[in-house]
């Protein structure tokens, strides 16, 4: 299966990694390595990496694209919203048969979502004296 730098046809490659992941299920990064990246997926993918043995050359033709729009992948520069395509993440764990990015991302969502419910909290609580002036 070739991928283009796109990612090509998006369910068949994702099909493709879910069934490499059944072969050679990645594992988990030990969590004082999720929380040393701090929601650094750049980070995360270069210790990853490193962890693996792999090269970006090697990750590059493992997944069917150009080196220069893998680096690009890397350092988040491939589009302007910095997201990651699932299809990249899929592969990405599956070839370096570590978890870490998808455990950082899943880390940068959760503190989001704290920090949007602290955001709610202190909005209400600023509220409840003004609510009970006015009663």
């Amino acid at each position: 299966m070739n991928l283009n730098e796109y990612g090509g046809n998006n369910q068949r490659s994702i099909k493709f990694f879910r069934d490499l992941q059944v072969k050679h299920p990645p594992l988990d990064a030990p969590r004082k390595h999720v929380l040393q990246c701090q929601g650094d997926l750049t980070r995360a993918m270069r210790w990853s990496m490193k962890a693996s043995g792999m090269k970006q050359l090697a990750l590059a033709a493992y997944f069917g694209i150009n080196q220069s729009y893998l680096s690009k992948l890397i350092n988040l520069k491939h589009n302007e919203s910095g997201e990651l395509p699932e299809w990249f993440v899929l592969a990405f764990t599956c070839a370096t048969g570590s978890r870490l990015l998808e455990q950082v991302i899943d880390w940068k969502q959760e503190q989001a979502d704290e920090e949007c419910e602290r955001t709610l909290e202190r909005r209400m609580s600023a509220q409840l004296p003004v609510a009970r002036m006015a009663a």
